[in-house]
């Protein structure tokens, strides 16, 4: 009898050891969200490695010269393109969302025109400047966005 309280106190004890060692460490890694909100500028992209300029790399409106992404609290975001005078040559607007450290961005408008389309990145930031990675036609975009 007293063999099996002994095995059965070691048994409880190494439970209670395993469950006080356990973390919850199931919540993602990466950036919070709430980093995310603000206005960024597109400051420069790589596509598969080599440096590109933003307008062919991010296949800009003809004749745009700067893209702003807005990322707001409510999860809204706004993607504008303006020329050398600041006039909007585009824009596309829809919601974003985040999971560790990627970021899905799901766009329903285009310059007033219903659309749905999404793209998925992963991403970072690092002082005041945000990474986004992603794939698009089969080739990697790396796109280096500025807070504004």
């Amino acid at each position: 009898m007293r063999s099996t309280i002994n095995l059965a106190s070691i048994f409880l004890l190494g439970a209670m050891l395993l469950l006080a060692g356990c973390s919850d460490d199931d919540s993602p890694t990466g950036p919070a969200a709430s980093q995310l909100v603000g206005t960024w500028q597109a400051v420069s992209v790589t596509v598969d490695g080599q440096a590109t300029s933003l307008s062919d790399g991010m296949d800009w409106a003809d004749g745009a010269v700067r893209s702003v992404l807005v990322l707001g609290p409510s999860l809204s975001l706004i993607n504008t393109e303006y020329d050398a005078s600041g006039n909007i040559l585009y824009q596309s607007s829809g919601t974003y969302s985040t999971s560790g450290s990627t970021l899905t961005l799901n766009f329903t408008l285009e310059d007033g025109v219903p659309t749905q389309e999404t793209l998925v990145a992963t991403y970072s930031i690092t002082n005041n400047q945000l990474t986004t990675t992603l794939m698009n036609e089969g080739s990697s975009l790396v796109i280096i966005w500025s807070a504004q």
